[in-house]
């Protein structure tokens, strides 16, 4: 009676996983942007392994079979190539996410897994018997887990900050995966299946791993925005801080940079009565580098003060200073 429960448990455990994982894996391919320019390949990889993962395990469930008109042998062919299929996406998720292992053995790994999936779907469909070609699976299961096991092991602490999380997802999963290959399949018949328990471990950690780098690069992009804020106080600062006073001239200026710092640029030097000196200049690109550069021109055109009335030796003084100096950015001046 105590094994009829526990079974019946482990029947709606599989059933509750499935439903999970197969809905976050379809989530994450959703927002993964898989045919726009800035796709995520890493989520969309992980989001792959959730839909098939949890597919076939929808799939063995009688619930799901009863509510789905389709014979038998199509459950068995998407059990069998869900079973194929699986490892690829997954070992491309540690592979964008993690590195490509001791010598490129997880990359490896995975271009064997994908040969091998490649030719058990042919076989498969050449002898029209699924699972014809499934033997081979357990074995590259098996040695994927020792694989990544060994190097999230080998990885050092900086690498990133869930690396903790992360080994033990992977030694979790390992530990499930090991019994599910190894002594369910050939001792048990099959009847003791709770490989999913490891892979909700599996997804848990790595969930925790995405929440605590979105709180990390959250809290990057305030301090971002907190260094840009004083950035541009300080560009304002270069800037004439009021318009010089002319007899019969009336002078005003409006900055708008694009971004919040810019490598535009406007001064003015006194000349004499009546007359004033303007310079409007524009630094090459954007941002915080064209800024930095812009307050170099501030300092160079009040090096250039004492012969403000020769307006071609004042940019001939300033073109000397910059030569040479600023490698591949320029500036344009009037």
């Amino acid at each position: 009676m105590n094994a009829e429960l526990i079974r019946r448990w482990l029947q709606f455990g599989q059933l509750a996983a499935g439903v999970l994982i197969f809905t976050t894996g379809a989530v994450q391919c959703a927002f993964s942007h898989l045919f726009r320019r800035d796709r995520n390949p890493a989520l969309a990889a992980l989001g792959a392994a959730g839909v098939l993962y949890g597919g076939r395990l929808l799939g063995g469930q009688s619930e799901v079979r009863a509510l789905i008109a389709a014979p038998p042998l199509f459950w068995l062919y998407l059990d069998t190539y869900a079973t194929y299929l699986l490892l690829i996406p997954i070992l491309y998720f540690f592979e964008l996410t993690f590195g490509t292992g001791w010598r490129q053995s997880i990359r490896w790994l995975r271009l064997t897994a994908t040969a091998y999936a490649g030719a058990a779907i042919v076989i498969d469909g050449v002898t029209r018997t699924p699972r014809t070609a499934k033997g081979l699976n357990g074995f590259l299961v098996v040695a994927a887990i020792v694989l990544l096991a060994s190097n999230s092991m080998r990885a050092g602490a900086a690498t990133f900050s869930g690396l903790r999380a992360v080994k033990a997802g992977v030694l979790i999963l390992g530990a499930f995966v090991l019994f599910e290959n190894i002594v369910n399949d050939r001792f048990l018949q099959g009847g003791w299946n709770v490989e999913w328990a490891g892979v909700l471990a599996l997804l848990g950690c790595l969930g925790y791993v995405a929440v605590s780098r979105a709180v990390e690069t959250d809290r990057r992009l305030h301090g971002l925005e907190r260094e840009l804020e004083t950035a541009r106080q300080i560009q304002a600062t270069i800037l004439p801080q009021g318009m010089p006073v002319v007899d019969g001239v009336g002078l005003a200026a409006r900055y708008l940079p694009m971004t919040a710092v810019a490598g535009d640029f406007y001064d003015f030097l006194e000349i004499g009565t009546g007359r004033i000196g303007v310079l409007v200049a524009d630094v090459s690109g954007h941002g915080v580098p064209a800024a930095l550069i812009a307050s170099m021109v501030k300092v160079a055109l009040v090096a250039q003060a004492t012969h403000a009335n020769d307006p071609p030796l004042v940019l001939a003084g300033m073109n000397q200073i910059f030569c040479g100096r600023l490698e591949r950015q320029f500036v344009t001046a009037a």
